[in-house]
């Protein structure tokens, strides 16, 4: 049912956004993250994301919804993720800071210096999905 297009129709409008806020409460957390590479270990730092982070995500339950890296050559790398819950989102966060074949990899592809200059990323709400 569309809206009206009368002014003055913010009753019916609130109930709509209402209805979407209820429909998304039992949706599952994702997160957008952006990591910036140091110098020129742009190509290194996603090729360990492809082929170490990657895997391991998964292993650990983070689903890996999409990859991007931006159209100018950048350094940048950014990805989004799902989970299952927030309290999944916690602990696969906290295990993956803990694993060990992470741990490895990460020191082996950084024993010339860090790949990663800067990291960032927030928890997204969503407020459209399309369903195709």
């Amino acid at each position: 049912m569309a809206l009206s297009k009368r002014p003055g129709n913010a009753t019916e409008i609130a109930r709509r956004v209402r209805a979407v806020a209820r429909n998304h409460e039992d949706e599952h957390p994702s997160q957008m993250a952006a990591c910036g590479a140091v110098g020129i270990k742009a190509d290194a730092l996603r090729a360990r994301f492809l082929s170490t982070t990657l895997p391991i995500f998964e292993r650990l339950g983070i689903h890996v919804v999409s990859v991007f890296a931006p159209g100018a050559p950048q350094g940048d790398l950014w990805y989004i993720v799902r989970f299952d819950s927030e309290a999944q989102h916690a602990a696969a966060w906290a295990a993956f800071g803990a694993n060990e074949e992470w741990r490895r990899a990460k020191a082996a592809s950084e024993e010339d210096g860090p790949l990663l200059a800067s990291q960032k990323g927030c928890l997204l709400a969503s407020l459209f999905e399309r369903a195709d």
